[in-house]
């Protein structure tokens, strides 16, 4: 228990990681930077701090997406890292909502790496043993 008090001490003025996951339409690289640049802003202007983006590139969907009353087969994926407060996480998803050239978009909480994991305080629910 002291060390994860500890570790929550330490850390206690760091804002959040999060993780910008993106489907976009198919699109070559410098208009993939134009739409990630669009969100970097979005997190720098209140204050956040990129740590990184990562393009996997354009690929066969799983399914067929509907978006913009056109249907997608193909679309490019794309993932932005980077820390600030939640507010932003959400002011960052509203802005995503109006890009027309976004498919699906999710962002997601990462744990922090310097709190040691306790499976006691998990969300998830523990299987019955047999």
């Amino acid at each position: 228990f002291f060390l994860l008090a500890v570790a929550v001490l330490a850390f206690a003025g760091m804002p959040p990681s999060y993780e910008l996951s993106l489907v976009l339409q198919r699109m070559e690289k410098g208009e993939l930077l134009q739409v990630l640049k669009k969100a970097a802003a979005v997190v720098t202007r209140s204050g956040g701090l990129i740590q990184g983006a990562q393009d996997v590139g354009n690929e066969t969907l799983p399914f067929r997406m509907r978006a913009n009353m056109k249907f997608h087969d193909t679309g490019r994926y794309a993932f932005l890292q980077f820390h600030s407060s939640p507010d932003t996480a959400k002011t960052l998803m509203t802005q995503l909502k109006s890009e027309p050239v976004v498919l699906r978009h999710n962002i997601v909480r990462l744990r922090d790496p310097h709190i040691p994991y306790d499976p006691k305080f998990s969300r998830c629910s523990k299987r019955k043993q047999s």
